[in-house]
């Protein structure tokens, strides 16, 4: 199957979320991770029973989707659906952000295709663009959407896309 999240599409079977969720998506009255999660939840609702998807939100910790208590793959039933919306509803922004942890958590489940989307405080140094590039052993397309305004010159998002044969937006 195909779905989007803010105009970028991915097609396959097996879709990670990796949305920041650090303080500064608080800002501008939530505005930003209020759509963020809008966007998330239209993609989710694309999905067949025959999908499988996880959600990670993070800040400078991972905190994935597990209804089950497991941190893995879920199919996308009518039941994982609605539990992700109350799981998705439920998050909040706090802290600060490390993109290198929950991308390494999202490419351990072997994902087709992930959506990350941040504000992109930090972004990636090219170290950490090498480490991805090892982790991401079952060759997943990794699309970034970075969310917000630009905070200097740092273009890491867009390289990290291109590295993993994904897209990237600035939104």
């Amino acid at each position: 199957v195909t779905t989007e999240v803010f105009g970028i599409k991915g097609t396959g079977s097996r879709f990670v979320y990796v949305f920041d969720r650090s303080k500064s998506m608080e800002g501008y009255q939530a505005r930003p991770l209020l759509a963020a999660k809008q966007e998330l939840l239209q993609s989710l609702a694309s999905l067949g029973d025959n999908h499988q998807f996880q959600i990670i939100f993070y800040n400078d910790t991972v905190r994935p989707f597990n209804p089950d208590g497991l941190s893995a793959m879920y199919f996308a039933t009518k039941e994982k659906k609605h539990q992700a919306l109350n799981f998705v509803r439920s998050i909040r922004g706090d802290s600060g952000t490390d993109h290198l942890n929950a991308l390494k958590y999202a490419l351990r489940l072997s994902p087709d295709v992930v959506f990350l989307l941040t504000d992109a405080e930090g972004g990636f140094t090219s170290a950490e663009l090498r480490q991805v590039g090892d982790y991401n052993r079952s060759g997943a397309v990794i699309n970034a959407i970075e969310f917000g305004e630009r905070r200097g010159g740092d273009r890491s998002l867009a390289k990290l896309a291109r590295e993993n044969g994904g897209q990237y937006i600035f939104k």
